[in-house]
């Protein structure tokens, strides 16, 4: 449905079709329905979050960066061109998650902590916000150095540059709290603040 989605999209955008722009946009919402329904299904069956594997990450980043993309374009509906970047961005992070290792891993007892849920949580807010802000800045380049006619339903660029560097902003600050957080849990789990792993 991701897939389905970025290329009716992008092809309306691009080619100025309405009605596949919005075919696109009510094919990532049922795919947002099922994959949210999948997400839930797996957090039941493998009781926890969806925070383990190399799969449940990139596949609750993916929910998280288009749950951020969808809310905001419903306050702002001239940047849904943004979803020209944010839909593939979230097709790529779910087939990379397949590719990866799908298996469901259990958690160990030692580092089941609430202050593990709220790492994570923050760290996904903060990659939605970081990857609309990715869109931004390239729609922003692309706008200053070319003149397609499907860039004209964007913002203005001083106001992309706002967009771009609010959002910017907003995920660095989310990002710094869910470090701080993570730092409370690698105490509490092992305890030491903070460990040089590659992670």
């Amino acid at each position: 449905m991701y897939a389905a989605a970025t290329i009716l999209n992008t092809y309306g955008l691009l080619f100025q079709k309405k009605k596949l722009e919005r075919a696109g946009f009510f094919l990532v919402l049922s795919g947002l329905a099922v994959h949210s329904a999948a997400l839930l299904y797996r957090w039941l069956v493998a009781d926890h979050g969806p925070y383990i594997s190399k799969y449940e990450v990139l596949s609750s980043n993916a929910w998280m960066v288009l749950v951020c993309f969808l809310m905001f374009r419903r306050f702002f509906p001239r940047v849904s061109s943004v979803g020209i970047i944010v839909y593939p961005a979230v097709f790529l992070l779910i087939a990379i998650g397949i590719f990866l290792e799908p298996g469901i891993k259990k958690i160990p007892p030692t580092l089941n902590s609430i202050w593990l849920v709220v790492h994570v949580i923050f760290y996904k807010i903060a990659l939605g916000a970081l990857i609309i802000a990715l869109g931004f800045s390239f729609l922003y380049v692309l706008k200053k150095r070319r003149s397609f006619p499907w860039l004209t339903k964007l913002p203005e660029l001083p106001v992309m540059d706002a967009f771009a560097y609010r959002f910017a902003g907003f995920g660095f600050i989310f990002w710094a709290i869910a470090m701080l957080a993570g730092s409370i849990w690698a105490f509490q789990s092992w305890g030491r603040f903070w460990g040089w792993d590659p992670k």
